[in-house]
């Protein structure tokens, strides 16, 4: 059987239709592991393949040269097989946003740039009803259980609920399209709860969570937009065919049927009355959303919804093609018995926590080099991560349950080696442990760590030095310069416990210093004279302009500001209703006691 080169349109065509799987090499070079037994291929060619078709299959060469070898004779390029079955690593993408950020096209483009299965919530509605409908069998019509209860609740006028949803999904992500091409889904989850049951019952997780971001007021703008260019259509199209004619009078019928004296007896699906509902219902659970995949996979990508929509393309292709080559390459990696950087991946804590190595969260490349350094990726979330006892996020449903979660440590500079995971200072550190793991692997950690204090403990420990940041003291406190005003008491959020001491210190980066050298910093000595300690002053013992100007005058003012940087006029108020209007919006924004996804829209909606 002959090989035939073809174009990379053509290929990614094939493929998307089903006609075409990916050969065993997926879409890197059989030519190129032929003769070096390697599989990685250069990132900034990653686009740059030349596709073959062979058999019911297409593979993928490295350049020209390399595919007319292969399509000289291809069965001398595949009597060798690849370490690992490299197909596993497809795109996995969800794309979310609320109405008229354009996920429908988004999704559609993104699907055919990187030749996988778009799925939304009706096309795989209609794929199990084609599916998995009445066939006959031994001449009797049979169809499967899930089929009867769907027609069942669509002729009722139901709703389909989540657990047939999530059968529905399950089973068409078995399928062989799905299993050679990877899937981009569109619009679902919806709830928080829907994002739970995915990812925590049937352990779909993504490798991407797009979020299309717009304001409410572009969702409008937007919609107002599509409105002028259905009207312009229908004026464009004149009829003029008896048939159209027909359609006309059809047409006149069902809107008579729907209006009474003229008026609409329901809003229209494109209405802003719709639009209205149908936004209220998302906001409450997109910041939900969004804040899960983001605090418990590290997953979510977004994207300014406004922007050119090829840059978007272009921009989550990226991206995600990054993902699926760090993929091959971790796979390949320890398919061969090497380390392998593990920064693709989604670990939750507790899968992290499970194959955690003795260095724990310090660099074993520093450990060779004598220095003490505990890797900041665990600690870049708003609350610390402590060994033993990781602090719980709480995220309030729709349905008012709480749902902890945990915030789990960035894998940016972390590797994989004999089923333990190691994390380093940085790159170069990644790089050195990456080229020769086993000369870091055997480093033992001091007997004495420094831990990170449960920031959610109600009780404070006594604080050493004072209570005083140390190391803050020492970068500015010196003999030739005596004076205190490096001497600032740490915040009581950032406390490490060494040695059974307690430290404080001023923020994360002091924090951070501490916890790679904290020799330095544990056995410094106070000096004798100390600065008097702040009496705080009685906002409510000031006089009145003294209590404004500390309450509230700074919120006043910014209010006023963006009263007049908008120069607000609602529909139906006068100047003075729009800028109160405005006004009460800027009081909500940055209240803290407030919703927590209120400022968020509030300051959207300013913007």
């Amino acid at each position: 059987e002959d090989a035939l080169k073809i174009s990379t349109e053509d290929s990614s065509t094939l493929l998307s239709m089903g006609i075409k799987t990916l050969g065993k090499f997926g879409k890197y070079c059989p030519v190129n592991f032929f003769y070096k037994r390697d599989l990685s291929l250069p990132q900034t060619q990653i686009n740059k393949q030349f596709p073959v078709i062979y058999g019911d299959q297409i593979f993928y060469c490295m350049d020209e040269k390399y595919a007319d070898e292969f399509v000289s004779n291809p069965r001398k390029y595949l009597q060798f097989s690849p370490p690992i079955n490299i197909t596993n690593v497809l795109p996995q993408v969800i794309v979310v946003g609320l109405p008229k950020s354009g996920k429908s096209s988004f999704t559609k483009k993104l699907a055919e740039k990187l030749g996988a299965v778009r799925l939304t919530f009706g096309r795989i509605l209609k794929w199990a009803l084609a599916t998995l409908g009445p066939h006959s069998s031994d001449n009797v019509k049979t169809a499967h259980p899930l089929y009867t209860q769907i027609e069942t609740i669509l002729r009722e006028g139901f709703e389909i609920p989540d657990n047939i949803y999530f059968s529905l999904l399950q089973m068409i992500l078995e399928t062989q399209q799905c299993q050679t091409r990877g899937w981009v889904l569109e619009a679902f989850p919806f709830t928080l709860e829907q994002a739970m049951g995915m990812t925590e019952d049937l352990r779909i997780i993504p490798s991407h969570v797009f979020s299309l971001e717009i304001s409410e007021e572009e969702v409008y703008s937007r919609l107002q937009k599509d409105r002028k260019v259905r009207v312009g259509k229908k004026q464009k199209n004149t009829l003029s065919s008896e048939s159209d004619t027909e359609n006309e009078e059809y047409d006149n019928k069902t809107k008579d049927a729907h209006t009474e004296n003229g008026n609409p007896l329901l809003p229209l699906h494109n209405s802003d009355a719709i639009m209205k509902i149908r936004l209220e219902s998302q906001l409450q659970h997109h910041f939900a959303l969004k804040k899960y995949f983001q605090e418990k996979y590290g997953n979510l990508v977004t994207l300014d919804g406004t922007k050119s929509k090829w840059y978007l393309y272009s921009h989550a292709e990226k991206l995600v093609r990054k993902n699926i080559y760090q993929g091959m390459l971790y796979y390949m990696n320890i398919g061969q018995g090497k380390a392998a950087s593990v920064s693709f991946q989604r670990l939750t804590v507790e899968e992290i926590s499970d194959k955690l190595s003795h260095c724990e969260y310090y660099c074993p490349v520093s450990l060779l080099k004598g220095e003490l350094f505990f890797s900041e990726s665990t600690h870049e979330y708003k609350d610390l991560i402590s060994f033993f006892d990781s602090p719980n996020i709480t995220i309030s449903s729709a349905r008012g349950s709480s749902n902890s979660i945990t915030s789990p440590p960035l894998l940016h500079y972390a590797a994989e080696y004999k089923g333990k995971i190691y994390f380093t200072k940085g790159e170069n550190e990644l790089n050195e442990f990456l080229s020769n793991p086993e000369l870091y692997v055997h480093q033992k950690l001091p007997q004495h760590l420094p831990r990170i204090h449960n920031a959610t403990s109600p009780k404070l420990p006594n604080l050493e030095f004072g209570g005083y940041c140390p190391v803050t003291f020492k970068h500015g406190h010196t003999k030739k310069n005596p004076n205190f005003e490096h001497l600032i008491k740490g915040n009581n959020e950032h406390i490490v416990e060494y040695q059974g001491k307690y430290f404080a210190f001023t923020n994360k980066e002091q924090l951070s210093q501490f916890m790679s050298t904290p020799h330095k910093y544990s056995n410094l000595t106070l000096p004798s004279k100390l600065p008097p300690s702040p009496k705080p002053l009685s906002i409510e013992s000031l006089p009145l302009l003294g209590y404004v100007e500390q309450t509230v005058s700074s919120i006043i003012i910014d209010a006023i500001k963006e009263v007049t940087r908008i120069r607000p006029k609602y529909t139906y108020n006068n100047s003075i209703q729009s800028a109160t209007k405005i006004m009460t919006i800027s009081f909500r924004t940055p209240n803290p006691n407030y919703n927590e996804q209120l400022p968020e829209i509030q300051a959207k909606t300013l913007d």
